[in-house]
């Protein structure tokens, strides 16, 4: 008997006790190893349940935890718990039960603030709050099986327009936060383009930007911001003139592969607005006439 068909004894009881590798069970317990992860039996409120065990385990627990889940069926009624009956007859002391529904209760409070952050700005906000229900409804249910005496809990379902309203609170929060962050890396861009920061301090956003650097060895070259660094100044008025002609014909220029080089890199085509294409660089004509100004390029 493997794992899958041990899973499908214990549901429909077909023996009273077999075991297979780790995986075991005696009477009404389900054991991984000799840790209790599930404990079934019939009460009237909820007619078959199951008491599943809900804490963490080892990849191996888990899995015997898949096999169970596959194998019980849509009318046994599932009660997730931390602490599972371990004698085999299933039956738990009352503190225990009081211990699973306080355990519960943190759980649903983890879930409730869980569904009221995807209120703002996930899709998937409705089947929070099913889940919510459904464990909910498990909590009274419970309570009632075991006697426990807790007041039964309820939840009331956000409306369509509680929902659309939180959504629109939080999208302003968010374009709060875009802009402040967009204003932030404006400001870097431009200390960039004055000198300052790294090399690839603004590498991340869509433009590419252009500045005049001095190298160790006092001589002047140009820098992109994805990194590429051209150090034959004589090449780039070569470009500047030729993105200077496109402008003033409205005519865009095409280059054969390799036909104009800038350092190692070569000029793919030149748009009629100026705009310059090398490879993966895609400059505006504004950051060429920028650095022409900077070299005194007429």
């Amino acid at each position: 008997m493997n794992q899958r068909e041990l899973c499908n004894a214990y549901v429909n009881r077909t023996v009273n006790a077999a075991k297979s590798s780790a995986l075991s069970f005696e009477d009404n317990v389900m054991y991984s190893y000799s840790t209790a992860i599930a404990a079934m039996g019939y009460h009237e409120l909820s007619g078959v349940y199951a008491l599943v065990s809900s804490d963490n385990y080892s990849v191996t627990t888990s899995k015997h935890l898949s096999y169970l889940h596959a194998a019980l069926s849509r009318n046994t009624k599932i009660i997730y718990v931390m602490n599972v009956p371990s004698s085999p007859d299933g039956v738990m002391l009352k503190s225990d039960h009081r211990r699973n529904y306080q355990e519960m209760v943190v759980s649903l409070d983890s879930l409730k603030e869980d569904v009221i952050k995807c209120r703002y700005d996930s899709g998937n906000f409705w089947s929070m709050v099913a889940g919510t229900k459904a464990q909910i409804e498990q909590m009274n249910l419970y309570t009632k099986m075991f006697k426990l005496g807790y007041k039964a809990k309820a939840w009331e379902t956000p409306t369509k327009e509680e929902h659309t309203a939180a959504k629109k609170v939080m999208k302003a929060k968010r374009d709060k936060i875009k802009a402040l962050a967009q204003k932030k890396l404006e400001r870097r861009i431009k200390e960039w383009c004055k000198g300052q920061h790294g090399t690839y301090a603004i590498s991340n956003t869509r433009r590419v930007y252009l500045r005049v650097v001095e190298t160790p060895s006092k001589t002047l070259a140009i820098e992109t911001s994805r990194g590429i660094v051209i150090g034959n100044i004589k090449q780039a008025k070569a470009v500047w003139q030729a993105c200077l002609k496109a402008v003033e014909t409205k005519t865009p220029i095409s280059f054969e592969r390799g036909s104009f080089k800038l350092g190692l890199h070569s000029i793919d085509k030149i748009d009629a607005d100026g705009k310059l294409h090398a490879g993966c660089h895609h400059i505006e004509f504004e950051q060429v006439e920028q650095v022409a100004k900077t070299l005194g390029y007429k």
